[in-house]
């Protein structure tokens, strides 16, 4: 399993752009979620509590294949209007293809967290035999004292986290990032190669390479998880389109098995999330490795010449 991923991560980087795509995968693959953020055609949340808000709404393409739900909605804090009847923090539709996070004062009585702390969730259950590539591309202005946006895999039924605002990182994640607003260590975006935030590694990425960029660069991330058993996988990531880890990062551990994709807001405001997909591919056979392997080495090398 180990050769297949390694295998599978030198096929998709030779072939790998540096501009945003719907995923990260070429060939013939699967969508099993993906949205716009356009305003939806069928809007759950009445206008006198918070008609923008992407809670309790259908994600623009579910189509149930690879372990997702056709019936699928945006899990998270159910929509609440404070005493001011001003909405509470929560995630709505921008009207301009992206999602964006309000930011009135927190609403203590209707469950808010008094850090800002809002996030967006959808069940998967991967299947063995195929590669999963979440993607999104997030924008997050320069700011002090805050966090980031967040998003990872969720094992262990999310940590029953689901519906309460808890920082992805406490939610049990597997590949967990975090785009943050201000730099740490020199660096401002983080990805974590273990489980919860164990094994963190951070870079300042631009769009042709993994370093050079600046806090409130635009980042598009795809996050592959490739299930190999029940509570097992493996993990890569791409930042801009380049690959991040060589060989992918084994994971184990993982109870329950992973059953959501999570992301959302970790104590800032004013970012936004776009270009949202979650695609699966079919992993090849062992006997067709060696040739897949000759391939990407091929179109490597045609590339370099």
């Amino acid at each position: 399993m180990k050769t297949y991923a390694l295998v599978l991560a030198m096929a998709v980087a030779a072939t790998a752009v540096t501009s945003a795509r719907a995923t990260i995968f070429t060939g013939s693959y699967d969508v099993v979620y993906s949205d716009t953020f356009a305003a939806p055609a069928s809007n759950v949340n009445a206008a006198s509590s918070d008609p923008n808000a992407i809670i309790g709404n259908a994600p623009a393409v579910a189509t149930g294949l690879d372990g997702g739900s056709a019936s699928a909605t945006y899990i998270g804090y159910p929509v609440v209007t404070s005493t001011s009847g001003t909405p509470d923090a929560d995630w709505q539709y921008s009207g301009s293809n992206s999602a964006t996070i309000t930011s009135p004062s927190a609403n203590l009585s209707g469950g808010e967290d008094t850090k800002t702390i809002t996030n967006l969730t959808l069940p998967i259950v991967p299947v063995v035999g195929y590669a999963y590539d979440l993607e999104m591309t997030m924008a997050l202005p320069s700011a002090t004292g805050g966090h980031g946006l967040e998003m990872a895999f969720l094992y262990n039924s999310g940590n029953a986290h689901n519906t309460l605002a808890q920082a992805i990182s406490n939610n049990d994640p597997v590949g967990l990032i975090l785009d943050r607003d201000a730099l740490s260590n020199g660096n401002y975006f983080e990805i974590f190669e273990g489980l919860g935030t164990a094994s963190d590694n951070s870079f300042s990425p631009s769009a042709s390479a993994l370093t050079g960029g600046a806090v409130g660069t635009t980042v598009t991330v795809d996050s592959i998880f490739t299930p190999t058993g029940t509570t097992t996988g493996t993990m890569s990531w791409y930042l801009n389109g380049v690959l991040v880890n060589a060989t992918p990062v084994s994971e184990t551990g993982l109870t329950g098995g992973v059953s959501f994709i999570q992301f959302g807001d970790n104590r800032t405001t004013g970012g936004s999330f776009s270009n949202f997909s979650l695609t699966a591919q079919a992993v090849p056979e062992p006997a067709s490795l060696g040739v897949a392997a000759v391939g990407a080495l091929a179109l490597v090398a045609r590339r370099r010449r």
